[in-house]
Parts: C-alpha cells; sequence; structure tokens
C-alpha cells in the first residue's frame, strides 16, 4: 500500500464523516464508513510505512479533523445556505364562508370524500350515510374542524 492509497482512504473517510454531520445527519452508516476508512488509513500507514510516516500520517489526520470541526461548526458556517426570506402569505379558508343548510353540487363521487360546488366555492365535502354520485344536489349538515358533512338533498 502506498502513500497515495493510504491518503485517498482518509480523504475518503473524511469527506463521509463530513457528509454525515452536514448532509445526512441521523443515518448513521456514511459515518460508521467514514470512520473505519479513516482509521484503516491510519493503522495501514503505521503498518505499511515507517513509525515516523505513521505519526506524520496521524497527526495530519488530527489536525485536518480539527480545523474541519473549527470551520463546520462556527456559528456563520452555513449563513450563505440559509433561507433568509418570510413566509408573509395567508391561507385564504373558504370553509368559514359556508353554513349549515348550504345547498350544493357534487362535483366528483363522494365515496365518502369528494369535490363539491356552493355556489362559486368548490370544497372538499364528507358523505355522512351513504355514497353519493357526481352531479347530485347536496345540503351541509354541519361543519366541524373546517370539514365539511353533507347529505343527499331528498326530492
Amino acid at each position: 500500500m502506498t502513500i497515495t492509497t493510504i491518503v485517498l482512504l482518509i480523504l475518503i473517510g473524511l469527506v463521509l464523516i463530513v457528509c454525515e454531520i452536514f448532509v445526512v445527519p441521523g443515518t448513521t452508516v456514511v459515518g460508521f464508513i467514514g470512520g473505519a476508512l479513516v482509521i484503516t488509513g491510519i493503522v495501514c500507514g503505521f503498518m505499511m510505512l515507517d513509525a515516523a510516516q505513521g505519526w506524520l500520517i496521524f497527526s495530519g489526520t488530527l489536525a485536518v479533523c480539527v480545523i474541519l470541526g473549527y470551520f463546520g461548526f462556527r456559528g456563520n458556517t452555513f449563513q450563505r445556505f440559509a433561507v433568509k426570506s418570510s413566509i408573509d402569505g395567508k391561507i385564504v379558508d373558504q370553509v368559514h364562508a359556508l353554513h349549515s343548510g348550504t345547498k350544493g353540487v357534487t362535483l366528483t363521487r363522494c365515496a365518502p370524500v369528494g369535490k363539491a360546488q356552493f355556489g362559486d366555492i368548490v370544497e372538499e365535502v364528507y358523505s355522512v350515510s351513504e355514497f353519493i354520485e357526481a352531479n347530485v344536489e347536496i345540503e351541509i349538515l354541519h361543519i366541524k374542524e373546517n370539514k365539511i358533512f353533507v347529505e343527499v338533498i331528498k326530492s
């Protein structure tokens, strides 16, 4: 094993560890593989080369880890990737414009959930009794937690 292979093992391991911490946190598999590659590179450095080169590889790896840790965990490192805009939109809730007794027509089959139109408002509705086919006149029984419960108008 040459010094190039050992350095390559350590670099790939460090890249995997950085990916584990900052890109895919929580998977631990990537981090374990990266740690194993770094340790394998250091051990191979001691076994295949002389002790002085082994300690040089170890201290170089430790220095790179400290530098990566310092720059990676600084407060403003990821500020250029952070979202700085705020959401100022609002949800338009038309359910509150409807009330019990409002009549409408189903647009889709309600089995038991479907779409219905009340005037110019189209909403998702829930059938309380049976399945309701499309293009059937319905009436709102009640509204609970933004869910509209309907039944067929008996003629």
